[in-house]
């Protein structure tokens, strides 16, 4: 029996410094069915040239290799492009600046193959600067290179961290109510294809688009997060964490759309989220 086909999708725009180390760790998969689609979001420097060297190579090795170029649309439109070019059960987005780790595929796939109920899972990110180099982040997420001195070892401590009020080995992550609080899932997601396509693809109505679409899917399906590190996430050196200004306006946008369309729902959660921070307040596990 072969295994399911899994679509990585790669929206790429001005990476042409890393694109083809993208490309090489998914070369480099223990998982054999993929398929790749890459689509040049209007790059203005060589990231397309860089995207053909790597054509023929990428042909031999995957079950089908799609690059796209044409002129810049934005992330969201390209994402959507990307699935509707998509014949895999599952897929992955993938920055065309990140990478995969070796064993990625064949772990996520491994727990979602037979578990219909779950749209997603995702295993822990490494972090890398600007020139590949393991990094860790201090408490202000700015890169250090002594493990010693790290207060995170990778993205998924400081997720872990952020969010107390989520078990991320229980039930609760990826439930709608933790969600109504914020986003917290690592990169590199394995995603059921058909559920992305359920609820409507990615939304570009919305700043966080990733965030939304966590809000649609958890009202119908499970996530599930793995303690390895599956993914390479690559934090820059200019690298800024979104103002509050910024991320205060994302939050309202949510949550406005949320209690306008689901708003049984989205009260429940709300209620079931206050009560739960009260909990874990009195019990000191949360300031």
């Amino acid at each position: 029996m072969t295994d399911d086909l899994i679509s990585i999708i790669i929206p790429a725009y001005n990476h042409e410094k890393y694109v083809a180390e993208t490309l090489n760790s998914i070369i480099a998969q223990s998982y054999e069915n993929i398929e790749v689609i890459i689509i040049n979001d209007g790059s203005k420097d060589n990231t397309d040239a860089e995207i053909i060297r790597m054509t023929s190579q990428c042909q031999k090795r995957f079950k089908r290799f799609l690059h796209i170029s044409r002129p810049n649309r934005g992330f969201v439109p390209t994402i959507n492009e990307g699935i509707d070019n998509a014949h895999g059960k599952f897929m992955m987005i993938c920055a065309s600046d990140d990478k995969l780790k070796p064993e990625a595929l064949t772990t996520l796939y491994n727990f979602i193959k037979d578990k219909p109920e779950y749209a997603l899972v995702v295993g822990d990110n490494e972090i890398m600067d600007s020139n590949s180099r393991v990094a860790f982040w201090d408490k202000d997420r700015n890169n250090v290179y002594d493990e010693n001195k790290a207060v995170y070892k990778t993205f998924g401590e400081f997720l872990r961290y952020s969010r107390p009020d989520v078990d991320f080995y229980g039930t609760n992550f990826g439930s709608y109510v933790s969600f109504v609080r914020g986003n917290y899932v690592p990169n590199g997601c394995l995603m059921r294809l058909s559920a992305i396509q359920e609820v409507g693809k990615y939304n570009g109505d919305f700043k966080i688009e990733d965030w939304y679409m966590h809000l649609q899917l958890s009202k119908k399906y499970k996530y599930k997060y793995l303690e390895q590190p599956l993914f390479v996430y690559r934090w820059h050196d200019n690298n800024t964490i979104k103002t509050p200004g910024f991320m205060k306006e994302c939050t309202r946008q949510i949550r406005t759309y949320e209690k306008k369309h689901f708003p049984l729902r989205y009260g429940l959660a709300v209620l079931q989220w206050k009560l739960g921070k009260i909990w874990r307040r009195l019990r000191g596990l949360e300031k």
